[in-house]
């Protein structure tokens, strides 16, 4: 269960990583043209392209490597300089190397290695590590929200009832009703009592799969079947076990329907 768990999340970081590497190629190309308008020099786009291979460098670590967020994550920033400094040195000789290659082979206009050294050095070094830094940032921020959403996924509550104590997990619940100074807890059609609100037991619930549906109700979406109207405007959901629910409207944007079991 774990390792499916953990694919998605390869997937998203690097979908994110790819996305923000081309949208500073985009933007950079953009920013070339507009000083090629504003100062009536010629613009060339496979040229201006081609000076963009460093940053488009960026994707071969991405999509080559199968990113491991919680590797990444164990990175002190202290530590980052000794991982960087070499790496982006590397990138930097990378890339000059291939722009000479490709200018000098398949462009009416060539550059040596030597003098795409000092450029580059000069002018995209600071680039380079700035961009490794903000993936670096972007994967451990994305990690940090995946542990916080499992830490909540395996979070249990204790509830006594009479001599007994039962340890009710969270994501088990079906839904909540508020009976103050206690919430109903119900799970798998029985009813638990808890000392707690709906709002304090809302932030330890995962905010994707627990909604609030009316001010004395929370619900777990995987347990809704459907949705029926009301002739007032509100709407009942139905569970799996046939409970129903009254929605709100005033609650009726927290219900998105694509979160719902086919």
């Amino acid at each position: 269960m774990s390792s499916s768990k953990n694919k998605p999340n390869n997937d998203e970081i690097t979908l994110l990583l790819s996305g923000f590497v081309l949208l500073i190629i985009i933007v950079m190309l953009i920013h070339d043209y507009l000083v090629s308008f504003i100062f009536h020099t010629p613009y060339f786009f496979s040229e201006s392209l081609l000076f963009k291979l460093t940053i488009l460098l960026l994707l071969f670590p991405i999509l080559t490597f199968k990113l491991n967020p919680k590797t990444v994550y164990t990175i002190s920033p202290t530590n980052l300089a000794v991982y960087l400094i070499p790496i982006s040195i590397f990138h930097i000789l990378l890339a000059s190397s291939l722009v000479a290659l490709i200018s000098q082979n398949f462009m009416d206009s060539s550059y040596t290695f030597v003098s795409l050294i000092k450029n580059k050095f000069a002018n995209d070094l600071l680039l380079i590590m700035t961009c490794y830094i903000l993936m670096f940032l972007m994967i451990r921020h994305h990690q940090l929200f995946a542990d916080s959403k499992k830490s909540k996924s395996n979070k249990t509550i204790t509830i006594k009832t009479g001599n007994h104590i039962k340890l009710i997990q969270l994501d088990d619940i079906d839904w909540i009703e508020a009976e103050t100074p206690y919430i109903g807890i119900w799970v798998k059609q029985n009813k638990y009592l808890y000392h707690s609100t709906l709002a304090k037991i809302m932030t330890e619930l995962d905010s994707e799969k627990f909604i609030r549906i009316h001010r004395s109700t929370i619900v777990n979406i995987l347990e809704v079947e459907h949705i029926e109207s009301r002739s007032n405007g509100d709407y009942d959901l139905i569970l799996w076990d046939k409970t129903v629910l009254r929605l709100s409207r005033s609650y009726r944007q927290n219900l998105n329907h694509t979160q719902l079991k086919p």
